[in-house]
């Protein structure tokens, strides 16, 4: 999905990834970017009887300064979507089978948190200056495309 989503990186202008320890982000990238355009570093949290003790930050390609490898923001994002879509907790009556149907649920959720809630008076699109004003769920639900 990412790849769909953002520009062709290049040498010069480097695909920023931070992720957990998980290995099959490596080749995930390596399938879908060139490793000499992408910046990629990890946060692995070490772990003893379920508690974090420990918490490990490795540069997988490129570099990336060790104080800006953090996974918080990513984590709190995390925590949101599994506060507001339920089919990311845990299998419900809300699950889907369907991969077209996550993506969509998540789509949905990225154009309201981008485009419509409001953070101190401004939409994070209107923070990037991509729009004037927000967007509102009548502005959306009737735009034809």
């Amino acid at each position: 999905m990412i790849k769909k989503r953002v520009r062709k990186p290049t040498r010069r202008h480097k695909l920023k990834i931070i992720s957990d320890g998980n290995h099959q982000n490596i080749e995930a990238i390596k399938n879908n970017f060139d490793e000499n355009c992408v910046d990629y570093a990890q946060v692995i949290k070490v772990r003893e009887n379920q508690i974090v003790i420990a918490i490990d930050k490795v540069n997988i390609f490129g570099k990336t300064d060790e104080k800006k490898i953090t996974m918080n923001q990513i984590d709190s994002y995390c925590g949101t979507i599994r506060e507001r879509i339920p089919i990311y907790v845990r299998e419900t009556k809300a699950f889907s089978k369907k991969r077209q149907n996550v993506e969509n649920r998540l789509d949905i959720f990225q154009i309201y948190r981008n485009f419509i809630q409001k953070r101190k008076g401004k939409t994070a699109a209107m923070k990037e200056g991509l729009m004037k004003n927000p967007l509102t769920w009548e502005k959306l639900l009737i735009r034809r495309y």
